[in-house]
């Protein structure tokens, strides 16, 4: 009986290491699947983004093809990657970067490709896994030719008081306190629009009370980023400049300026009598103080442009700004025959500046 037993013990011992081997290869397929897979899925959180920085800085430089692509390939280098040319396999790390995306010139496509190494999945036999992951980011580009820009004469805060005779006003006006078009034989080709109800304009035009409208953020900090700064405050007549440009202080206008430009001042600026611009100018005056207007027979081609402070006509008759006066607050005149004439010409220069935006798409 107790022979018989033995055998029964050593028979059921035999079959306790058989379950624990089974039971062993059980827990190491676990641990490959809980560790492994954990360590994959880092690794493809960490790729993503890397991917999406990369598209993100390369969308920044478009359209420079090869910009975008140097960019892009230099910031997964800096993120870890080890691929450091477009579409060349190194130590596992690849890195491919279409641009243009589907032939859309804003676009880039950043696609990351890791070889990951197992640990314990090794002992089931599999070695590596390709991991892959892709982005695509678009650049955008708006105008600032909105809202304010709309109108031939704008006072955010303010009124706007044209007197004097033989006015002519083309575009749209708007005021928050009142607005004042006087005089004999004015005229306005456009919308009289004001948040309160006092409105003074020649027969015939369409007038809209306790209306506001917005106005825009200014524009001190991007035209800063984007533009150059003056030598001195004086721009004399011939002076040809295209671009973004500004000065600490005062800046006067003494002559033509030729040329599509932004022109900002911290100060003031003052227009001297004589400016003669032509339609082949487009320029945008941009003063974070006020506009003192002395051009008595004077044609200004583009946008005067006060955010904080207001503008004052001290010349004498002809004095055509064949563009906006964007102010906030008063905008005076005390001449005969001051013209304002608005068209999408005198939007060139604003456009200068861009509201620029990149994003992820995909």
């Amino acid at each position: 009986m107790k022979k018989f037993f033995r055998k029964l013990y050593k028979k059921e011992d035999g079959q306790s290491l058989v379950a624990f081997a089974l039971l062993f290869v059980v827990l190491m397929a676990a641990a490959a699947i809980s560790i492994d897979v954990g360590t994959v899925y880092v690794q493809e959180v960490n790729l993503q983004n890397i991917a999406d920085a990369a598209a993100l800085a390369g969308a920044k430089d478009l359209p420079s093809n090869t910009k975008a692509i140097n960019t892009a390939i230099s910031l997964v280098g800096e993120n870890g990657l080890k691929a450091n040319a477009n579409g060349i396999e190194k130590d596992g790390d690849k890195v491919e970067i279409t641009v243009p995306y589907k032939g859309d010139s804003t676009k880039i496509e950043v696609i990351c490709t890791r070889d990951v190494e197992y640990n314990f999945a090794r002992i089931l036999g599999f070695e590596k896994i390709s991991v892959k992951v892709r982005a695509v980011a678009q650049k955008s580009e708006e105008g600032m030719a909105t809202g304010p820009f709309d109108y031939a004469l704008f006072s955010a805060e303010g009124k706007v008081y044209i007197n004097g005779n033989k006015h002519i006003i083309k575009g749209n006006v708007y005021a928050k306190d009142s607005i004042t078009i006087a005089g004999n034989k004015s005229t306005m080709d456009g919308k009289a629009v004001s948040a309160g109800s006092s409105i003074n304009v020649p027969t015939g035009t369409t007038k809209i009370t306790n209306t506001t409208v917005p106005f825009p953020t200014n524009l001190d900090e991007l035209i800063k980023q984007q533009g150059l700064e003056l030598a001195n405050g004086n721009l004399t007549d011939g002076t040809t400049l295209n671009g973004i440009y500004y000065i600490d202080g005062d800046l006067r206008i003494n002559g033509r300026i030729k040329g599509t430009a932004i022109f900002y001042a911290s100060g003031n600026i003052i227009f001297a009598t004589g400016i003669q611009q032509t339609n082949t100018d487009s320029v945008m005056f941009y003063t974070n103080g006020s506009f003192t207007f002395n051009g008595g027979c004077s044609d200004v081609y583009g946008i005067l442009y006060a955010p904080n402070g207001g503008f004052t006509n001290n010349g004498g008759p002809n004095g055509d700004i064949h563009g906006r006066v964007i102010t906030k607050y008063d905008i005076v005149d005390h001449g005969a025959k001051f013209d304002v004439t608005s068209s999408s010409h005198d939007l060139n220069g604003l456009n200068l500046v861009k509201n620029t935006s990149v994003k992820l798409v995909e």
